[in-house]
């Protein structure tokens, strides 16, 4: 992990094992664009990043459409709820709620 002292947006190449443990961070070229914050600029995301560090994960949230390949964007609850239980992800946030594979099974 690292800081960066204000809201920026920054892309670099990604060290291979973090690609491999990372891939959907990952463009093909090996490059991610990763945006930083701090919590005076959005305190429910610093929040959260902080919460993950603690419990040991990395701090990571993706942000990206949400679809499964060769789909359209997902623009229903429901629509999300049937690929959070038919595909490896583990959880959804919607609007401000998480929610767990284990939540909807």
């Amino acid at each position: 992990m690292f800081l960066v002292p204000i809201q920026s947006t920054i892309s670099f190449q990604l060290p291979s094992n973090i690609q491999k443990q990372f891939p959907a961070i990952s463009h093909v070229d090996r490059t991610s664009i990763v945006q930083t914050v701090e919590r005076e600029q959005n305190a429910w995301i610093y929040d959260i990043l902080i919460k993950m560090l603690e419990l040991g994960c990395y701090p990571i949230l993706l942000n990206t459409s949400f679809n499964i390949k060769g789909k359209p964007l997902v623009t229903r609850y429901t629509e999300a709820f049937r690929i959070l239980r038919k595909t490896v992800l583990t959880h959804i946030l919607l609007e401000n709620k998480l929610i767990q594979k284990c939540d909807i099974e």
